[in-house]
């Protein structure tokens, strides 16, 4: 009796539970690479929307603020009002700068990252003193409406943008489901491979 037989089944063994392995780390690892990819949308993503929903109470503290300002004019009884607002204002300002630090950092998709800088480089639009001076002596009430309210509208439309952006790169994928083959056209085939 020959020992060939049994070494060519032990080699052929071995190389076939190592090729299953291989398979088997191969879809392991592309699975894994998968999840990620979908874990950092879900974390690009929630932090696009802690930037909007910040932003957006950032913007609407702004504006309160600011109109107030301008339609105070010199009146101290709005001092005491002016002050809690901007207590206000610097809560939503801090808290909107750390979400919008934290996308920066997170987010890496071209076209939602500019809207993120554009929203840096607004700063904060809020001078008191000397947009006091500013605002509060335009005679014109609606000019100094206007002039209040500016900064508020392009930190409104740079959060539309966002928004539009984040939606359509950042969106939830649209899986394509395959619908199964009919039954029908399973027997179909069946009977004419079988010579009915």
């Amino acid at each position: 009796m020959s020992i060939w037989p049994n070494i060519i089944t032990g080699v052929c063994t071995l190389l076939a539970g190592l090729g299953g392995v291989w398979i088997t780390q191969r879809g392991t690892a592309s699975r894994t690479a998968e999840e990620w990819r979908d874990k950092h949308r879900i974390d690009q993503r929630q932090a696009v929307v802690d930037v909007l929903h910040l932003g957006r109470q950032w913007s609407y503290s702004l504006g309160l603020l600011r109109s107030t300002i301008a339609l105070s004019g010199d009146n101290q009884d709005v001092e005491f009002l002016v002050n809690h607002k901007k207590f206000s204002y610097v809560d939503d300002y801090t808290a909107f700068q750390r979400a919008l630090t934290t996308a920066r950092i997170i987010v890496d998709v071209e076209d939602v990252a500019v809207h993120l800088r554009e929203l840096t480089k607004l700063g904060n639009p809020l001078l008191f003193e000397s947009e006091k001076l500013y605002v509060t002596n335009e005679p014109d009430k609606d000019k100094r409406l206007e002039a209040a309210t500016s900064p508020t509208s392009a930190a409104d439309k740079t959060l539309r943008r966002l928004e539009h952006a984040a939606t359509r790169h950042l969106g939830a994928p649209v899986v394509a489901v395959k619908r199964p083959p009919r039954i029908r056209r399973f027997v179909a085939r069946r009977r004419r491979s079988m010579g009915s």
